[in-house]
Protein backbone atom coordinates (compact mmCIF):
# COMPACT_ATOMS: atom_id res chain seq x y z
CA UNK A 1 0.00 0.00 0.00
CA UNK A 2 1.20 3.52 -1.11
CA UNK A 3 0.30 5.22 1.58
CA UNK A 4 2.86 5.58 4.75
CA UNK A 5 0.43 6.40 7.54
CA UNK A 6 1.95 5.04 11.14
CA UNK A 7 -0.86 6.23 13.79
CA UNK A 8 -4.07 7.46 12.91
CA UNK A 9 -7.51 7.98 15.05
CA UNK A 10 -6.30 11.37 16.24
CA UNK A 11 -10.01 12.29 16.31
CA UNK A 12 -11.67 9.28 17.41
CA UNK A 13 -15.20 10.37 18.86
CA UNK A 14 -16.32 9.25 22.41
CA UNK A 15 -19.83 8.52 21.74
CA UNK A 16 -21.02 6.17 19.28
CA UNK A 17 -20.69 7.53 15.76
CA UNK A 18 -24.39 6.17 14.68
CA UNK A 19 -27.94 6.56 15.51
CA UNK A 20 -28.73 3.93 18.65
CA UNK A 21 -32.55 3.90 17.01
CA UNK A 22 -32.31 3.87 12.77
CA UNK A 23 -35.54 3.86 10.89
CA UNK A 24 -34.74 0.25 9.50
CA UNK A 25 -36.99 -2.74 8.85
CA UNK A 26 -35.98 -6.29 10.19
CA UNK A 27 -34.68 -8.69 7.49
CA UNK A 28 -36.39 -11.54 7.07
CA UNK A 29 -35.26 -13.65 4.77
CA UNK A 30 -37.88 -16.00 4.80
CA UNK A 31 -40.77 -13.79 3.80
CA UNK A 32 -40.07 -14.03 0.24
CA UNK A 33 -39.18 -17.76 -1.27
CA UNK A 34 -38.75 -16.38 -4.67
CA UNK A 35 -34.91 -14.87 -3.29
CA UNK A 36 -31.44 -16.45 -4.35
CA UNK A 37 -30.08 -19.51 -2.74
CA UNK A 38 -27.49 -16.85 -0.54
CA UNK A 39 -30.21 -15.84 1.51
CA UNK A 40 -31.60 -18.56 2.66
CA UNK A 41 -31.77 -18.59 6.73
CA UNK A 42 -29.25 -21.06 7.24
CA UNK A 43 -26.02 -20.61 9.17
CA UNK A 44 -23.06 -19.18 7.23
CA UNK A 45 -20.13 -22.36 7.86
CA UNK A 46 -17.02 -20.59 5.62
CA UNK A 47 -15.41 -23.48 3.30
CA UNK A 48 -12.37 -21.74 3.65
CA UNK A 49 -10.21 -21.14 6.08
CA UNK A 50 -6.47 -20.09 7.13
CA UNK A 51 -4.96 -20.36 10.92
CA UNK A 52 -4.60 -16.75 11.15
CA UNK A 53 -4.22 -13.47 8.39
CA UNK A 54 -1.32 -12.34 7.49
CA UNK A 55 -2.00 -8.71 8.04
CA UNK A 56 -0.43 -5.84 6.84
CA UNK A 57 2.75 -4.89 8.50
CA UNK A 58 1.21 -1.11 9.45
CA UNK A 59 -2.01 -2.67 11.29
CA UNK A 60 0.19 -4.57 13.12
CA UNK A 61 2.94 -1.53 13.97
CA UNK A 62 -0.11 0.50 14.93
CA UNK A 63 -1.62 -2.00 17.60
CA UNK A 64 1.91 -2.51 18.99
CA UNK A 65 3.12 1.46 19.19
CA UNK A 66 -0.54 2.55 20.24
CA UNK A 67 -2.19 -0.18 22.45
CA UNK A 68 -4.09 1.82 25.03
CA UNK A 69 -5.31 3.52 21.72
CA UNK A 70 -6.69 -0.28 20.53
CA UNK A 71 -7.95 -1.08 23.49
CA UNK A 72 -10.03 2.31 23.89
CA UNK A 73 -11.48 1.79 20.18
CA UNK A 74 -12.08 -1.80 20.91
CA UNK A 75 -14.19 -0.95 23.95
CA UNK A 76 -15.77 1.65 21.67
CA UNK A 77 -16.93 -0.75 19.00
CA UNK A 78 -18.14 -3.30 21.60
CA UNK A 79 -20.45 -0.58 23.44
CA UNK A 80 -21.97 0.38 19.88
CA UNK A 81 -22.43 -3.10 18.50
CA UNK A 82 -24.52 -3.13 21.96
CA UNK A 83 -26.14 -0.09 21.26
CA UNK A 84 -27.24 -1.63 17.94
CA UNK A 85 -24.52 -0.86 15.46
CA UNK A 86 -24.06 -3.85 13.16
CA UNK A 87 -22.89 -2.50 10.01
CA UNK A 88 -20.01 -0.13 9.08
CA UNK A 89 -19.08 1.32 6.22
CA UNK A 90 -15.52 3.17 5.81
CA UNK A 91 -14.79 5.52 2.67
CA UNK A 92 -12.96 8.63 1.95
CA UNK A 93 -13.09 11.50 -0.56
CA UNK A 94 -9.85 11.07 -1.87
CA UNK A 95 -7.61 7.95 -2.37
CA UNK A 96 -4.46 7.22 -0.99
CA UNK A 97 -5.77 8.30 2.86
CA UNK A 98 -5.05 4.36 4.23
CA UNK A 99 -8.99 3.54 3.98
CA UNK A 100 -8.39 0.22 4.03
CA UNK A 101 -5.48 0.05 6.48
CA UNK A 102 -8.78 1.86 9.52
CA UNK A 103 -10.73 -0.90 7.92
CA UNK A 104 -8.45 -4.15 9.05
CA UNK A 105 -7.33 -2.07 12.23
CA UNK A 106 -11.27 -1.50 13.15
CA UNK A 107 -11.55 -5.25 11.99
CA UNK A 108 -8.53 -6.22 14.73
CA UNK A 109 -9.88 -4.14 17.58
CA UNK A 110 -13.77 -5.27 17.17
CA UNK A 111 -12.36 -9.29 17.43
CA UNK A 112 -10.29 -8.30 20.42
CA UNK A 113 -13.55 -7.16 22.45
CA UNK A 114 -14.57 -10.63 21.44
CA UNK A 115 -17.44 -9.43 18.74
CA UNK A 116 -17.52 -11.48 15.30
CA UNK A 117 -16.31 -10.16 12.16
CA UNK A 118 -17.48 -9.80 8.48
CA UNK A 119 -14.61 -8.05 6.87
CA UNK A 120 -16.19 -7.27 3.81
CA UNK A 121 -14.40 -5.83 0.44
CA UNK A 122 -16.91 -3.50 -0.90
CA UNK A 123 -14.22 -1.24 -2.63
CA UNK A 124 -15.85 -2.76 -6.56
CA UNK A 125 -13.63 0.33 -8.36
CA UNK A 126 -10.33 -0.99 -6.59
CA UNK A 127 -10.46 -3.87 -4.74
CA UNK A 128 -7.26 -4.95 -2.48
CA UNK A 129 -8.10 -7.11 0.76
CA UNK A 130 -7.24 -10.18 -0.79
CA UNK A 131 -3.97 -8.73 -1.96
CA UNK A 132 -3.40 -6.92 1.03
CA UNK A 133 -3.95 -10.13 3.02
CA UNK A 134 -1.72 -12.70 1.24
CA UNK A 135 -5.20 -14.50 1.09
CA UNK A 136 -5.63 -16.56 -2.49
CA UNK A 137 -9.61 -16.69 -2.56
CA UNK A 138 -11.28 -18.71 -4.87
CA UNK A 139 -14.01 -16.85 -4.89
CA UNK A 140 -15.67 -13.00 -4.89
CA UNK A 141 -18.71 -12.27 -2.82
CA UNK A 142 -20.27 -10.59 -6.18
CA UNK A 143 -20.49 -14.01 -7.13
CA UNK A 144 -23.48 -14.78 -5.21
CA UNK A 145 -25.13 -12.43 -6.86
CA UNK A 146 -24.29 -13.25 -10.42
CA UNK A 147 -23.48 -16.65 -10.12
CA UNK A 148 -25.66 -17.64 -6.92
CA UNK A 149 -22.56 -18.70 -5.69
CA UNK A 150 -23.38 -19.69 -1.77
CA UNK A 151 -21.89 -17.33 0.89
CA UNK A 152 -19.93 -20.18 2.34
CA UNK A 153 -18.16 -20.77 -1.02
CA UNK A 154 -17.01 -17.34 -0.88
CA UNK A 155 -15.97 -17.03 3.07
CA UNK A 156 -12.40 -17.06 4.35
CA UNK A 157 -12.10 -17.23 8.37
CA UNK A 158 -9.36 -16.99 10.23
CA UNK A 159 -9.21 -20.30 12.92
CA UNK A 160 -6.87 -17.20 15.42
CA UNK A 161 -9.46 -14.94 14.98
CA UNK A 162 -13.07 -14.07 15.42
CA UNK A 163 -12.39 -12.32 11.40
CA UNK A 164 -13.96 -13.74 8.39
CA UNK A 165 -13.56 -12.30 5.20
CA UNK A 166 -15.33 -11.90 2.09
CA UNK A 167 -13.00 -11.02 -1.11
CA UNK A 168 -13.54 -9.26 -3.90
CA UNK A 169 -11.26 -10.49 -7.08
CA UNK A 170 -11.33 -7.88 -9.87
CA UNK A 171 -12.76 -4.88 -10.53
CA UNK A 172 -16.74 -4.69 -11.11
CA UNK A 173 -17.95 -1.96 -13.62
CA UNK A 174 -20.08 0.31 -12.17
CA UNK A 175 -22.97 -1.26 -14.10
CA UNK A 176 -22.79 -4.24 -11.24
CA UNK A 177 -24.02 -1.98 -8.98
CA UNK A 178 -26.10 0.24 -10.76
CA UNK A 179 -27.80 -3.26 -11.74
CA UNK A 180 -27.66 -5.53 -8.31
CA UNK A 181 -28.39 -2.47 -5.81
CA UNK A 182 -30.98 -4.15 -3.78
CA UNK A 183 -28.95 -7.42 -4.06
CA UNK A 184 -26.23 -6.05 -2.59
CA UNK A 185 -28.17 -4.40 0.36
CA UNK A 186 -29.44 -7.70 0.80
CA UNK A 187 -26.32 -9.64 1.00
CA UNK A 188 -25.00 -6.90 3.81
CA UNK A 189 -28.20 -7.43 5.69
CA UNK A 190 -28.09 -11.27 5.40
CA UNK A 191 -24.11 -10.88 6.79
CA UNK A 192 -25.16 -8.54 9.94
CA UNK A 193 -27.47 -11.23 10.73
CA UNK A 194 -24.53 -13.75 11.05
CA UNK A 195 -21.98 -11.73 12.28
CA UNK A 196 -21.76 -9.01 15.14
CA UNK A 197 -20.26 -6.60 13.04
CA UNK A 198 -19.79 -6.05 9.69
CA UNK A 199 -17.11 -3.50 8.68
CA UNK A 200 -17.11 -2.81 4.49
CA UNK A 201 -14.40 -1.36 3.30
CA UNK A 202 -15.88 0.82 0.34
CA UNK A 203 -14.70 2.61 -2.80
CA UNK A 204 -13.63 6.07 -2.70
CA UNK A 205 -16.98 8.09 -2.03
CA UNK A 206 -17.25 10.70 -5.32
CA UNK A 207 -19.96 12.76 -6.61
CA UNK A 208 -22.36 12.37 -9.00
CA UNK A 209 -21.72 8.89 -8.87
CA UNK A 210 -21.61 7.53 -5.10
CA UNK A 211 -20.15 3.92 -5.54
CA UNK A 212 -20.13 2.92 -2.08
CA UNK A 213 -21.92 -0.47 -1.62
CA UNK A 214 -25.43 -0.50 -0.16
CA UNK A 215 -26.07 3.04 -0.90
CA UNK A 216 -29.12 2.78 -2.62
CA UNK A 217 -30.22 1.31 0.51
CA UNK A 218 -28.88 3.13 3.35
CA UNK A 219 -31.04 0.69 6.08
CA UNK A 220 -28.67 -1.82 5.10
CA UNK A 221 -25.71 0.60 7.00
CA UNK A 222 -26.12 1.71 10.40
CA UNK A 223 -22.75 4.32 10.62
CA UNK A 224 -19.95 5.29 8.14
CA UNK A 225 -16.43 7.12 8.93
CA UNK A 226 -14.88 8.93 6.10
CA UNK A 227 -11.13 8.72 5.83
CA UNK A 228 -9.13 11.65 5.79
CA UNK A 229 -4.74 12.37 5.17
CA UNK A 230 -4.54 15.00 7.89
CA UNK A 231 -1.94 16.56 6.44
CA UNK A 232 -2.91 16.02 2.50
CA UNK A 233 -6.68 15.88 2.48
CA UNK A 234 -8.64 18.49 0.80
CA UNK A 235 -11.31 19.60 3.93
CA UNK A 236 -13.72 20.75 1.30
CA UNK A 237 -13.98 17.04 -0.14
CA UNK A 238 -14.38 14.89 2.87
CA UNK A 239 -16.95 17.90 3.98
CA UNK A 240 -18.81 17.02 0.69
CA UNK A 241 -18.67 13.44 1.35
CA UNK A 242 -20.04 13.54 4.81
CA UNK A 243 -22.77 15.22 2.76
CA UNK A 244 -23.21 13.35 0.61
CA UNK A 245 -23.66 10.28 2.66
CA UNK A 246 -26.35 12.51 5.04
CA UNK A 247 -28.11 13.15 1.35
CA UNK A 248 -28.79 9.47 1.40
CA UNK A 249 -30.38 9.74 4.76
CA UNK A 250 -27.30 8.30 6.50
CA UNK A 251 -27.12 10.83 9.37
CA UNK A 252 -24.54 8.77 11.70
CA UNK A 253 -20.83 9.80 9.89
CA UNK A 254 -17.70 10.38 11.65
CA UNK A 255 -14.10 11.54 10.65
CA UNK A 256 -10.85 9.46 11.06
CA UNK A 257 -7.68 11.48 9.98
CA UNK A 258 -4.89 9.59 9.64
CA UNK A 259 -1.49 10.69 10.15
CA UNK A 260 1.97 10.96 9.68
CA UNK A 261 4.82 11.10 12.10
Amino acid sequence: MSHSTTSFLRSWNTEPPFDPNPATTPHNPTTNPSQPPWLLPEKITPAWEVDALCWPDVVLRLEQHFADTMSRVSHHLVASHQAGLKVLAITSAERGVGRSTVAMYLARAAASGSLRVALVDADLLNPSLADQLQLDAPNAWTQCISQHTPISEVAIQSVQESVTVFPLLQTSPITFLEQHRQAITDLIKCLSEEYDLVILDCCMLSQPNPTLAGIGNPSAIQAAIVVADAELSSHERTQAACNALNAVGLSSVGIVENFRP
